[in-house]
């Protein structure tokens, strides 16, 4: 079943990651266990279940009241971050040296974003396009790719239901504290502004045309 009685038990934030850890996955570009503690201990400090649970009127939690946050270690996205509340994705920027590139298009080719074009000139990446993998660096034959240490895309406002919607991108950062800082404050303010029973992607909405 998809409701209880909610109790002071009850959990209203579930943290999922991927199993990329536990797997040695292959394409995971940060540590999925330490972004999820991470998270967790936010969702602990500020008492974020027992405060969303204060929101709820009767005395039954739904599926659709719980805030879901998913987390995953590369763009591949196995833990579903596009359709969560909030969604977590590891990814890295890559670089070209221009003095060592041949232009051989094999980037290009290899990128599953169509993001980067590779003309008379060095590659040219499509920032909004790329997502962060590593596989036009797998890919170049000389090496000249590099990539930035591991950061963290931050999707919003995902959800499945009547009116399902996929998250979409919100922020990118590179320091894990900004990012629990940037999720403490949305949070707040969804518990604190938000319309009873308004779901958090609905909410994001909403507030967005104000």
């Amino acid at each position: 079943m998809n409701h209880s009685n909610h109790t002071p038990g009850d959990e209203m934030v579930s943290v999922e990651a991927c199993g990329s850890t536990a797997r040695d996955c292959p394409n995971v570009l940060m540590s999925t266990s330490d972004l999820k503690k991470a998270v967790e201990d936010l969702v602990r400090e500020k008492n974020f279940s027992s405060r969303l649970r204060a929101r709820l009127q009767g005395n039954r939690s739904l599926a659709h009241h719980r805030l879901r946050i998913s987390v995953s270690g590369c763009p591949n996205g196995c833990s579903r971050p596009q359709i969560a509340d909030i969604g977590l994705v590891s990814f890295v920027t890559p670089t070209v040296d221009p003095e060592c590139c041949t232009r051989c298009g094999a980037c290009e080719a290899a990128c599953p974003d169509a993001a980067i074009t590779v003309n008379d000139a060095p590659p040219e990446f499509d920032r909004v396009a790329c997502q962060g993998c590593v596989r036009c660096k797998t890919a170049c034959p000389v090496a000249c790719i590099t990539l930035s240490p591991p950061g963290v895309r931050v999707l919003l406002g995902g959800k499945l239901g009547r009116h399902p919607r996929f998250a979409e991108e919100f922020a990118r950062e590179t320091d894990i504290s900004v990012v629990t800082t940037l999720l403490g404050n949305l949070i707040d303010r969804y518990i604190a502004e938000a319309n009873p029973e308004e779901r958090f992607s609905d909410f994001l909405r909403r507030t967005a045309k104000e």
